[in-house]
């Protein structure tokens, strides 16, 4: 009885005034758990993101795939911080007192924004096969953009609800930088969780099927198993201890991945977080292996800019740092709404069977937009 009594933050009245006074803000539910927290920041200043203060204020971590001279990676501060345990004394009225205007500005530079055609996507998982068989490359993670149409800032929370409902073991946020661009997502991958007196958390993530199908391929176990590898050697060579689990298939909406994680009983000191969030990310399942010669391959052949899709995202604070792959995500703008989706590509990699893979991950987000846009 108790849970039906409390009082709960009015999410949808507070998303939309956000959006209104176009304040950077963030807004996101931990995997497994019911409540959403909202961060707020009240200036117009651009915070880098820095792992290694632990006395920085509560914030957000926005971080791109690779950095750009447009996009650089963000700390919202959370100027005002709002979840379920302060509903009881919370007032819209006061909140819309709190909260300053922003008038809107120009867009934000996107760069390169191509949705790739199929055949012109097939042709160029042909080339990746043939070079990761020519090469000692052993995986590249292509990834395309899906083009959908705009969604009303007034539906915003209606799209970001649904996401709750039906993603509800995913990390489910909706990010809005004043005067840039705004993103959602449902991302099934930890990148780090660091919690003094809760410890240290990682996982190796890939691999993708649908639900339906009960059996892993060769192709999926030998893709996670890269991955696995990558991150038993990081936590090796950062001289972290950690218990390796056995492979499990993890459920994400339509899809099911293979997940291994890594754990240990004692958190971190702030002061290691950036080295060792910067050698684990760009992990295999978002760039590939090598991974320098990987990035470089991904760069120059994906027709678009990543920005903020397989970068980073997270809560941080003195209490500790939840970090995320942003991945089942899209941005979100007047003109159109962008859903970005990739897959691992090897020398055993079908060009038909990759571009399904995409469509898969990508239609349930889709249906979810094309429903609430109207």
């Amino acid at each position: 009885m108790e849970r039906e009594n409390r009082q709960v933050l009015p999410v949808k009245e507070i998303i939309r005034l956000c959006m209104n006074r176009n304040v950077s803000f963030f807004a996101y539910r931990l995997p497994g758990e019911r409540s959403v927290t909202i961060g707020i920041q009240t200036s117009k200043h651009q915070y880098p993101v820095d792992l290694t203060d632990e006395k920085q204020l509560p914030g957000f971590v926005f971080t791109p795939f690779a950095k750009t001279e447009t996009c650089t990676g963000r700390f919202i501060r959370a100027d005002i911080l709002l979840s379920d345990l302060s509903a009881e004394h919370f007032s819209l009225t006061k909140l819309e007192e709190m909260i300053p205007l922003f008038l809107p500005e120009s867009s934000s530079v996107i760069g390169r924004d191509t949705a790739e055609p199929k055949e012109s996507y097939l042709q160029t998982i042909g080339r990746l096969v043939s070079r990761i068989q020519a090469t000692d490359l052993r995986k590249v993670v292509y990834a395309r953009q899906i083009e959908s149409s705009a969604c009303n800032k007034e539906l915003y929370y209606g799209v970001f609800k649904v996401l709750l409902e039906r993603f509800p073991d995913a990390f489910v946020s909706l990010v809005h930088l004043s005067g840039e661009e705004t993103w959602m997502g449902a991302s099934p991958e930890l990148l780090l969780s660091n919690i003094p007196g809760k410890g240290f958390k990682t996982i190796a993530l890939a691999g993708t099927k649908p639900v339906e199908k009960k059996t892993w391929g060769k192709k999926e176990i030998e893709e996670q198993e890269m991955v696995r590898l990558y991150v038993e050697r990081i936590l090796a060579d950062q001289q972290i201890t950690a218990i390796q689990s056995e492979r499990y298939t993890r459920t994400a909406g339509n899809v099911s991945h293979l997940c291994t994680s890594f754990s240990s009983e004692t958190a971190l000191p702030f002061s290691r977080l950036s080295e060792v969030v910067s050698a684990l990310h760009p992990t295999p399942a978002v760039c590939g292996l090598p991974k320098e010669e990987a990035l470089q391959l991904i760069l120059e052949s994906e027709p678009f800019d990543r920005r903020y899709y397989a970068g980073y995202l997270g809560p941080v604070s003195s209490e500790g740092v939840r970090l995320f792959v942003n991945l089942r995500c899209f941005r979100l703008d007047a003109a159109k709404t962008v859903v970005y989706v990739g897959g691992g590509i090897t020398q055993d990699s079908d060009p038909v069977e990759e571009w399904n893979e995409t469509c898969l991950k990508a239609q349930r987000l889709l249906d979810i937009i094309t429903n609430r846009s109207k």
